[in-house]
């Protein structure tokens, strides 16, 4: 009987959501963030996460909560 191969999803359409899960990434393999999605305004107090982020030079794209939503939908 033959076995039927899993098709894995392509690294660029892979998506990992929230602040702890995207904190680890940056600690230990910051190479794999191409672009990281927030809520937050850039107009809003500093973050230490995105200061962290832009130190690594991961792009950050800031969206309103609806589309950031819409991205997981």
């Amino acid at each position: 009987m033959k076995k039927k191969s899993l098709a894995r999803p392509s690294n660029k359409n892979r998506m990992v959501m929230g602040k702890n899960c995207i904190r680890e990434i940056l600690e230990h393999a910051p190479q794999r963030l191409l672009k990281v999605f927030t809520s937050k305004q850039e107009t809003e107090e500093p973050d230490v996460f995105v200061d962290e982020l832009r130190a690594k030079k991961v792009p950050i794209k800031s969206v309103k909560k609806n589309e950031l939503n819409a991205l997981v939908e």
